[in-house]
C-alpha cells in the first residue's frame, strides 16, 4: 500500500504492526494526527532507531497537536531520557499546556529516580512551581467552574504536588 493511500483510512483501520519503519516514519510525521500518534507509538514499540529522530522532529518543529507532543515526549523519554528532559524543560518554562504538563507529571511519578537530581530535578521543581501557580481549586477544595471538567488533571496534579513534597523531604534527609 502506498503512503498516500493511508490518508483515506482511519486510524483504527491501519495495521501498524505490519508496516516497516519508513512508512511508519512518514505516517508519524504526516498531517493526520491520530495516525501520526499511532505510528510514533509503533516505532517506539518495535524499538526503532527512527523513534528518537521522529519524536525529536515532532518536538523541535512543533508538528501536530498537544497529544502528539505528549506522545513524542513519552517516546523520547523511553529511549533518550536526557534529551526528553530537555524538551520537558522547554514545555514547563513555556506556556504550559496542561495536557503536556500532565504527561510530564505522570512520567515523573513513574520514574522518580530520574527527577531527583540534575536537570531532571530542575525540571521537576519548575513543574511543581507551575502547578502551584494554577488556580485549580479554592482553599475549600471546591473545583472552580473554569476547570470543573478537568478532575483527572486535578488528580494528576495533586499526585505531582505530593511527589514534589516527597522528593523535597528525601533531598533534605539525604543532605543531612
Amino acid at each position: 500500500m502506498e503512503i498516500d493511500e493511508f490518508s483515506i483510512l482511519t486510524d483504527d483501520l491501519i495495521d501498524y504492526s505490519s508496516l516497516s519503519e519508513d512508512p511508519l516514519k512518514e505516517l508519524a510525521l504526516g498531517e493526520e494526527l491520530f495516525i501520526a500518534t499511532s505510528a510514533l507509538a509503533q516505532l517506539a514499540t518495535i524499538k526503532s532507531a527512527l523513534a528518537v529522530a521522529v519524536a525529536a522532529d515532532i518536538l523541535s518543529h512543533l508538528r501536530g497537536d498537544r497529544y502528539l507532543h505528549a506522545a513524542a515526549i513519552e517516546t523520547l523519554f523511553g529511549i533518550d531520557k536526557m534529551r526528553a528532559i530537555e524538551y520537558m524543560k522547554q514545555a514547563v518554562t513555556g506556556e504550559g499546556d496542561r495536557y503536556i504538563l500532565t504527561a510530564i507529571v505522570e512520567l515523573a511519578i513513574e520514574n522518580q529516580s530520574d527527577f531527583q537530581s540534575g536537570l531532571g530535578w530542575t525540571v521537576f521543581r519548575l513543574l511543581s512551581d507551575k502547578i502551584k501557580s494554577f488556580k485549580i481549586y479554592s482553599p475549600t477544595c471546591k473545583i472552580s467552574q473554569k476547570v470543573k471538567n478537568q478532575t483527572q488533571t486535578h488528580k494528576i496534579f495533586d499526585l505531582g504536588l505530593s511527589l514534589a513534597s516527597s522528593l523535597d523531604n528525601l533531598r533534605e534527609y539525604s543532605d543531612n
